[in-house]
């Protein structure tokens, strides 16, 4: 906690900013993920 705090820079900020949207965009696509394969894979495997 103390090292993140102590290194606040531009570039770390950034490096910051692009985390915290990997972490949104990671749990937003996962049940996104599964939602539109499970359905696309639902479709094909029931019509077959």
């Amino acid at each position: 906690m103390a090292k993140k705090k102590f290194i606040p820079p531009d570039g770390e900020n950034r490096i910051r900013r692009r985390f915290h949207q990997l972490l949104h965009q990671k749990p937003k696509v996962y049940p996104d993920k599964p939602r539109s394969n499970k359905n696309g894979l639902l479709k094909p495997i029931r019509r077959s």
